[in-house]
């Protein structure tokens, strides 16, 4: 997608273009606690000092953008020294240092010459690594008179597997099994400048924990063979890299110790930029930033950001297809990992939809597990709604595959979202791009449930909508909400709670019928909006039942709330279920006044109140108006926990 100016009319209020800027905006804080590799404008491997941002390039030097990565570590010693014995063992060869230049331009690759039958370069007990999870080797190999590379990894018994390379060509050879080989494993080749090529290989982990590496060969003058070959064949290696997880990021090298790459944290501060409540994201590739108080550009998994453009209001999603240059119906979201399924989806009964896997396979969607040609890693795919008019993922906290979403798209104008529980489990979704309709249903209940990394909800259309029960319960990492339309809301039982964000729109609960615990352990929140007489609570609100009733712990333990305005209850005449409301607050003497005078407004008897709200809260610092509304209401029969 790119991302293009056709709506001169609404231009972005930020526009952090890296790909051509190659640098950073001076209201971005950048931090990187440690050395950095990237590709230079010269293709040739560069090394950034400690807090310097990396503006990635291709083999041909074209620019990809700024790389933000997520912290790793290099296990292997001796990356570049593959002739030191003491750590590496040579079998069947030679091996002879600082021959031609390496990848980064330093005269520092390493030739391997054929001497003796299964010429390979070994490194046994390299590593321990997790028991059932993925690890990534690498190495970057190129042709002399050899065109072929290969490499054997072991689990530390008998079980491995061997992985080929056409390094004249660049593309990926044959996998073979050792002793049964390892549960699943891909390959894959990267090109880089003057012929050299990264050979990468991704394994999902057994029982065992330790990896050899048994071992790496680029003198062969035959693909698939370690066994006799003419002796005096030759290639060049450099850079080897061991690093837990499931794709290779950039470049670590190491001598005498493994070296972790710190993460790049990449913020910058909302000081007026935008409107905290009512914003639009376009990124490229989408799924690179978010935010509210702070944009945070959280990477594109292995893909430089190119572009983030933030505009000041919301856009349509007309205009926002528009401005990315959409043109098909699909909507893309990034998968992390080897396979993925869409294990309970539903449509329209007539519905179906058509699933753009991203590795060349276009079908229709079915519940059936998909296994990516082009192995593990990233993938960004695709679903069409060919006919029927929703879309429902229903996630629903599958163990499965919930974990693999890392981000979502625009979404198209066809695409309508049946939302409830439709990301609920979602718990590496950090970025949904997309702005959506959600009318597919009455409800997004438990839509976006426990999706803990999630940064920010874009707007979406919420204009039939009157359950909203859970819907984004347990996002602790949401650091802001959308000024979305809540008029028909009548369930907001759990919605906020957990939230991370430190302030909170003034939406509309006219229509609520229960607040239970909705706000619940917010402890970011510091003050709650003022809302206008056709938004604040009404006498639609009823006191429900235990435990959930009313507005039951509805600011509980939200411990930085100090500011609460007034009127808020003074409709509020069908409920008395305000147990727990306010319990270890931290309220003012004024906030106080506005919650029990408005309680008193609404002239309800025999009602229940929590008012613990840390030592603002001591009756000794009320105002006169404060206690005459809790003597009103002590006198109506109520029973109000306050600190004493």
């Amino acid at each position: 997608m790119t991302i293009k100016h056709l709506y001169p009319v609404v231009e972005p209020s930020l526009n952090l273009d890296f790909a051509n800027s190659k640098k950073l905006d001076p209201r971005i804080t950048f931090i990187r606690g440690s050395i950095g590799t990237y590709v230079g404008e010269d293709g040739l491997i560069k090394t950034a000092v400690d807090h310097e941002a990396r503006f990635d390039h291709d083999s041909d030097g074209n620019s990809l953008g700024l790389l933000v990565e997520e912290s790793r570590a290099n296990l292997l010693l001796r990356s570049e020294e593959f002739d030191d014995a003491g750590y590496w063992s040579a079998t069947g060869c030679t091996v002879s240092p600082n021959e031609i230049a390496s990848p980064a331009g330093t005269v520092t690759a390493e030739k391997q010459t054929h001497t003796a039958a299964g010429p390979r370069i070994s490194k046994f007990g390299v590593a321990t690594v997790a028991a059932s999870t993925q690890f990534t080797f690498s190495f970057f190999a190129k042709a002399g008179t050899s065109s072929y590379a290969a490499v054997s990894i072991y689990d530390g018994t008998t079980t491995g597997n061997r992985f080929w390379f056409n390094i004249a060509t660049g593309v990926p050879g044959s996998i073979a099994s050792i002793g049964g080989g390892y549960p699943s494993v891909t390959s894959q080749m990267e090109a880089f400048a003057n012929g050299w090529y990264r050979c990468i290989c991704t394994i999902t982990n057994g029982s065992n924990t330790t990896v050899n590496i048994d071992g790496i060969s680029v003198s062969l003058d035959t693909d698939g063979v370690l066994g006799p070959t003419v002796s005096g064949v030759y290639g060049y290696i450099w850079g080897a890299q061991l690093e837990a997880g499931s794709f290779p990021t950039s470049y670590i090298p190491t001598t005498s110790n493994t070296v972790t790459r710190a993460a790049d944290v990449v913020d910058l501060t909302n000081t007026g930029i935008y409107d905290t409540y009512s914003f639009t994201i376009l990124n490229e590739p989408f799924g690179s930033a978010a935010g509210g108080s702070t944009l945070s550009l959280v990477g594109a998994g292995e893909t430089p950001i190119k572009r983030t453009a933030v505009y000041n209001q919301y856009l349509t999603q007309t205009q926002i297809n528009a401005s990315v240059d959409k043109t098909d119906e699909f909507w893309r979201w990034r998968i992390l990992g080897s396979s993925f399924a869409l294990p309970d989806f539903t449509t329209d009964t007539d519905g179906q939809v058509t699933v753009d896997w991203g590795d060349g396979t276009v079908e229709t969607l079915t519940t059936s597990e998909h296994t990516f040609t082009d192995g593990g890693g990233y993938h960004d795919i695709g679903f069409r709604l060919d006919s029927g008019t929703y879309f429902r993922p229903n996630f629903n906290n599958n163990a499965s595959h919930d974990t693999k979403v890392v981000a979502v798209g625009p979404a198209p104008e066809s695409m309508i979202l049946y939302a409830t529980t439709a990301f609920n489990g979602c718990t590496n979704l950090k970025v949904f791009d997309a702005t959506i309709d959600a009318t597919g249903g009455t409800s997004v209940r438990n839509a976006w449930l426990n999706c803990s990394s999630l940064i920010s909800l874009p707007w979406f259309d919420t204009s039939s909508v009157t359950d909203f029960y859970s819907a984004c319960r347990k996002c602790t990492s949401l650091a802001s909400f959308p000024a979305i339309d809540t008029s028909l809301g009548t369930n907001f039982q759990l919605t906020w709670e957990g939230n991370a964000f430190s302030t909170f729109p003034a939406l509309n609960f006219s229509s609520a019928t229960i607040m239970g615990r909705a706000w619940s352990g917010c402890s970011n929140l510091t003050a709650f909006p003022a809302l206008s007489a056709a938004q604040r609570f009404s006498s639609a609100m009823v006191s429900g039942s235990a435990p959930y009733g009313g507005f039951q712990g509805a600011w509980a333990s939200c411990s930085s709330l100090t500011t609460f305005p007034p009127n808020i209850f003074d409709d509020v005449i069908n409920c008395t279920r305000f147990d727990l409301a306010f319990t270890n607050c931290a309220l003012t003497a004024q906030s106080i006044e506005n919650i029990l005078v408005s309680i008193d407004t609404a002239n309800t008897s025999n009602g229940t109140l929590g008012l613990n709200g840390g030592t603002n809260a001591g009756q000794s610092t009320w105002t006169a108006a404060a206690t005459t509304a809790y003597n009103n209401l002590i006198g109506r029969g109520w029973t109000i926990s306050a600190n004493a």
